[in-house]
């Protein structure tokens, strides 16, 4: 349904219905479909060290590192692609949509002047109306950072023993260690800011080292329309 409204705006408001489709394409899809495809998040090397040196030329060429500022700042920048993914979003509103009745009646009545200025369309629901083509300033399209993540394909060996104030028994050969490439550097970066472990274990972090970013739903929309997507 994304695609489809923003083929019909692209039309609409540039003369061409791939105006907005093309600004979907990612980093990775165009390097998937060069000859041969790369793959820039399956980083593989037979190679002692090979797989980071490709990582970090791939992030020399692809990322934006930022090595002056924050240490944080860097390690965000040194460990995600900007252009790994794409969001999109359009909004529909205008106290649309209006069934093709309301929408004859008020154009034969007068109350609707700029009937050129409403496109048919059907949502997933099957429910068929007219809307008021979005303005521009209600489209967005913009690169989403995708984090880099180091995974070793090793797989975890399965417990002999099973205790449940153990972790979760793993199955031997279907499971292995992931983690994200900036989490990982965030841990070396405190190893070495902090140093040595504390002699007093039962020590508390301050509070403005915990991070907690609570999310909670917006509020419905009343009326309109809202179609969102993410493209990778």
């Amino acid at each position: 349904q994304l695609r489809e409204l923003l083929e019909i705006h692209g039309q609409k408001l540039h003369g061409d219905s791939n105006y907005y489709i093309n600004k979907l394409e990612t980093l990775p899809r165009r390097l998937l479909s060069e000859n041969p495809p790369r793959n820039i998040y399956e980083i593989k090397s037979d190679k002692f060290g090979g797989a980071v040196e490709e990582f970090r030329q791939i992030m020399q060429k692809y990322g934006k590192p930022v090595y002056d500022g924050k240490t944080d700042k860097f390690i965000d920048s040194y460990s995600q692609l900007e252009d790994a993914s794409v969001y999109a979003n359009i909004y529909l509103n205008e106290a649309t949509p209006l069934t093709p009745e309301t929408f004859d009646a008020q154009v034969k009545s007068g109350a609707i002047t700029d009937p050129q200025d409403y496109f048919k369309w059907k949502n997933s629901k099957g429910e068929e109306g007219y809307w008021k083509y979005a303005p521009e300033k209600a489209i967005t399209i913009k690169s989403v950072a995708v984090p880099y993540y180091f995974e070793n394909p090793t797989p975890l060996l399965k417990n002999s023993k099973s205790d449940s104030n153990e972790d979760p028994v793993y199955e031997s050969g279907k499971s292995s260690f992931r983690m994200r490439m900036d989490y990982l550097l965030r841990f070396f970066k405190k190893h070495n800011d902090e140093g040595a472990p504390p002699d007093n274990y039962e020590e508390l972090r301050p509070d403005d080292d915990i991070e907690d970013s609570p999310q909670a739903p917006g509020p419905p929309d009343a009326t309109g329309c809202n179609i969102s997507g993410v493209r990778g």
